[in-house]
């Protein structure tokens, strides 16, 4: 009965994103950048820390954004080849 369940049911924590440049860091640095972001969206009654909440999650936003546009251009320079459309500087 617990093998049909399991067969039947995917965990979504496991599953891959499909992109060549996305990896197992990003993963986690994007559940850390929304966990940052929930709290900072929690937080309404002191005004001390939904400042330094929404200090951090600003400063893991940056972080995840740097870590996928590198991610995106190191693609791009190990696949020569596969470029459909010019290198973009805003990537």
């Amino acid at each position: 009965m617990r093998t049909i369940i399991q067969k039947k049911t995917t965990n979504k924590s496991q599953r891959n994103r499909s992109e060549p440049w996305w990896t197992h860091e990003l993963t986690v640095m994007w559940k850390t950048t929304n966990h940052l972001r929930r709290n900072y969206q929690r937080t309404r009654d002191n005004a001390e820390q939904r400042e330094t909440n929404n200090a951090a999650d600003f400063e893991q936003k940056a972080k995840y954004a740097a870590t996928i546009k590198r991610g995106k251009i190191v693609e791009r320079i190990l696949q020569p080849n596969n470029r459909s459309q010019p290198l973009e500087r805003g990537i």
